[in-house]
């Protein structure tokens, strides 16, 4: 049984060749990404602190993480960048603890994998199985459940709340609680801060740079912080139903082809495409990427091969 995640589909539906070269092949690029391993490290701070520990050890598993992945980077200029993303990734940490409340957890970090469901006959996908990891459940004090969903992002509040109602990932996570749990999840309390857009001024020290992002966090919270409830009601989760069938009918059907299309208007999502070389087959392109253990980073062995 293959297994998709939402983050397979979202890869898809930017590039299916990004996708093919991603999780069917496992490439990872050699080069840092600094955007998505921060955001990586950040969760593994969340993680940390809704399992109990303490905002000291939330951050040290925060930077741990970031300098797990630091050991790869052989460009000496982007290595001098890890003290620098180093406080910023802490002031984050701290931010976010200090800011939402901690209500009572009843799943953390929990892995799922469920059966694709054709909505219209019942029968699940004999190919296909959807998985994922939901960062925790949590209960409300009026005693509702709710995900609890981190997001870091570069964009403003208002920008990335725009996503909110077409957001896959929270309607995937609401079903998966639902089917695997048996939990009555309406929807979820996503937890958005906002990364930090200012540097080092000339001459500023790190500790006096710390010291300034503190304080930016501290005076302008409602502007870099938000905790949001984002409902999902029946019609919303139906039509997620249909969307995902479709998804795995799409895939069998250019397998079949034996096709994989390429999206040249997403080579310069976000930067650039980190697979542009394998992808055009650039000299040496081997040497700028390495093949990973495990299909799907942020999922165990076990659920991986569900």
């Amino acid at each position: 049984m293959e297994v998709i995640t939402y983050s397979r589909i979202s890869a898809r539906a930017r590039c299916a060749m990004r996708e093919h070269l991603h999780y069917e092949l496992r490439l990872r690029p050699r080069q840092i990404q600094w955007s998505l391993d921060v955001g990586s490290s950040f969760h593994a701070a969340m993680e940390a602190w809704n399992r109990g520990q303490s905002e000291e050890e939330a951050v040290a598993a925060a930077l741990a993480r970031l300098n797990e992945v630091a050991t790869r980077i052989k460009d000496p200029v982007e290595f001098e960048k890890l003290p620098l993303r180093s406080v910023q990734l802490e002031i984050m940490v701290r931010a976010a603890i200090r800011r939402f409340p901690k209500y009572e957890p009843v799943v953390v970090e929990h892995e799922f994998s469920i059966p694709i469901v054709n909505p219209l006959t019942g029968r699940a996908s004999r190919t296909f199985r959807l998985a994922g990891k939901i960062d925790a459940i949590v209960r409300t004090p009026d005693g509702r459940l709710w995900l609890l969903e981190y997001k870091t992002s570069g964009q403003s509040l208002d920008q990335f709340r725009m996503r909110y109602g077409l957001d896959n990932q929270i309607s995937y996570y609401v079903l998966a609680a639902r089917m695997a749990l048996g939990l009555p999840i309406e929807g979820a309390l996503v937890r958005v801060i906002i990364k930090p857009r200012t540097e080092p001024r000339r001459g500023e020290t790190l500790d006096e740079y710390r010291e300034r992002l503190k304080a930016l966090y501290e005076e302008e919270s409602d502007r870099l912080l938000s905790e949001d409830l984002v409902v999902r009601d029946e019609a919303q989760l139906e039509l997620t139903r249909r969307e995902l069938w479709a998804e795995v009918q799409t895939r069998l059907f250019e397998k079949r082809l034996g096709v994989i299309r390429r999206n040249p208007q997403a080579c310069s999502d976000f930067g650039g495409c980190p697979f542009r070389a394998a992808c055009l087959q650039l000299e040496n392109w081997q040497d700028m990427y390495y093949v990973a253990e495990a299909q799907h980073d942020e999922l165990s062995m076990e659920t991986q091969t569900a």
